[in-house]
């Protein structure tokens, strides 16, 4: 559940997370409750960093050319925000489980191009 923060005229901001996986590769679904009390379903798309929703912020009203005041409602910014340091130790461990499927491939595939790399990975390291 989340509440509307920042108001910008008659928009409303509102920032919700999600994990870099989902930002990248399937995108993200979020509860938003609205001014009025209603649950409302925010779907963002792969890649999406922010999305309106028109007629879901502030209500004011207007006067038109006759001087009758008509109603109108702003709209509902969803702003995502994604943990980057989460981000570099998920790419940590993707990487090392990398390493270790390619190790495997190559060490039956390729014995001795394995332990070469196995030794001079050994000798760079000690420098």
């Amino acid at each position: 559940e989340h509440a509307p923060s920042p108001r910008h005229d008659c928009d409303l901001a509102i920032v919700v997370s999600c994990s870099l996986s989902e930002f990248i590769f399937s995108g993200s679904q979020h509860d938003i409750k609205t001014l009025d009390r209603r649950n409302l379903r925010v779907v963002l798309p792969p890649r999406t960093l922010s999305k309106s929703l028109s007629r879901e912020g502030m209500p004011y009203s207007e006067k038109d050319a006759l001087g009758q005041r008509t109603a109108h409602k702003g709209a509902l910014i969803v702003h995502l925000y994604t943990n980057w340091s989460e981000a570099r130790v998920q790419a940590q461990q993707w990487m090392r489980t990398l390493l270790w499927v390619g190790g495997a491939v190559l060490f039956f595939t390729n014995s001795s191009l394995f332990f070469m790399l196995v030794m001079l990975y050994s000798f760079l390291s000690r420098s």
